[in-house]
């Protein structure tokens, strides 16, 4: 199959002529989508809370303090270089393809080796079948990522939304059968893994697009190149949030992470299903426009209005009402979360200015320099821990 593939068009050029309406297009349809998917997981947020206890989410969380780098890993940023470049070939593609690929399988084979030594650094068994099956949820991710970013180079985002939406509706929908069936933790870890095999299957239903085999790897360094330097910065930053998760699980235990993990959920939610997928539309149309300064502004400063329009109102509401969002999402038993997710829901605020960043660095192509970014920020979060770790 890898060796015969349809005759897929790579060119974009066409999408200049009605950037703006696209972009409007997309903004509507993208927002229209997210306004589904956020009624549709939160409603799967509230049931889980109630048939799960706080350890099955602790323990989930202690695991995907070490996985989250192998998803970071495992895309090594192509996508960003399929999207970004304005000329791309049939064997570049493919050739990213196979990197993502390959990269799942190791990251795979590495988290199965060091699953025994996580499981004793959290003095916890359970955690060794966890771990290696989450990892391998990582090779199914692998195996979409550069379908994913062919649909949004050609700005392709009905069909994206789509996906998007049925993937989450699907594991949302099993997560909720697995811990009603008494399952506990693994309808956690089922969760993630079939919105995974879900979103592969439907990326490569509709994108049309088989890889061929690796053979031009000459032609792809500079995509490699601008990949693994978003990747390295990206990784950077995933340190942040499994630092606090491997400090609090191991000082703490799955309990008290559990606590934790589900303030940050409810911190997250809003940002992932809305603020994620505005900035593929934003990237998107902003490597389109890079040549027009004029144009590039337009759409940079579209995108963070309809951010901060969305995301401001958002969190002041919840943060006034924080008690009762917590008590109608989670349920009673989760009080402990409602001083932790105020304090986390004031960053709220910024989110627009700090993933608005990310839009820049990317479609100007300048990922030293978003590498220089995520490293301070990090430095200066790791000290903070440092200090407020021991409260």
């Amino acid at each position: 199959m890898f060796c015969r593939h349809k005759k897929y068009d790579f060119d974009v050029l066409h999408l200049q002529d009605n950037l703006k309406t696209r972009s409007v297009q997309g903004s509507v349809i993208v927002l229209f989508s997210q306004i589904l998917r956020v009624i549709f997981k939160t409603g799967g947020v509230m049931v889980l809370a109630r048939l799960l206890e706080p350890e099955d989410f602790g323990l989930v969380a202690m695991a995907m303090a070490f996985v989250l780098f192998g998803y970071t890993l495992k895309d090594a940023q192509l996508t960003a270089a399929t999207v970004q470049r304005p000329h791309i070939t049939h064997e570049q593609v493919s050739v990213l393809f196979w990197v993502n690929t390959g990269l799942g399988v190791l990251i795979c084979i590495l988290l199965a080796l060091a699953a025994p030594f996580i499981a004793q650094f959290y003095n916890n068994p359970r955690l060794l079948l966890v771990v290696i099956a989450l990892g391998g949820g990582i090779v199914i991710d692998g195996l979409g990522v550069q379908h994913g970013a062919l649909l949004k180079r050609q700005m392709r985002y009905f069909e994206i939304s789509m996906i998007n939406f049925f993937a989450m509706a699907f594991s949302v929908l099993l997560a909720i059968g697995m811990a009603w069936m008494g399952m506990g933790y693994w309808s956690l870890v089922a969760l993630t893994i079939s919105q995974s095999l879900v979103l592969l299957l439907g990326s490569w239903l509709i994108t049309g697009w088989y890889p061929g085999w690796p053979r031009d790897f000459r032609s792809a360094v500079p995509l490699l190149k601008f990949g693994w330097t978003l990747t390295l910065a990206q990784l950077i930053g995933e340190i942040r949030k499994s630092c606090v998760n491997a400090l609090l699980g191991y000082v703490k235990g799955p309990i008290v992470l559990g606590y934790y993990s589900r303030a940050q959920m409810l911190f997250e939610l809003p940002i992932q299903q809305l603020t994620w997928p505005l900035s593929s539309l934003a990237v998107s149309a902003m490597s389109r426009a890079v040549g027009d300064p004029a144009r590039y502004r337009r759409a940079y400063l579209a995108g963070i209005e309809q951010l901060s329009f969305v995301m401001v109102p958002i969190f002041a509401v919840l943060i006034v009402y924080a008690h009762e969002s917590v008590l109608l999402f989670l349920g009673e038993k989760w009080n402990h979360v409602v001083p932790i997710f105020v304090i986390l829901a004031f960053n709220g605020f910024v989110v627009p200015f700090l993933v608005s960043s990310y839009w820049l660095f990317v479609s100007q192509n300048r990922g030293v320099e978003y590498l220089k970014f995520q490293l301070a920020g990090t430095i200066i979060f790791i000290l903070l821990l440092a200090i407020g770790i021991i409260w």
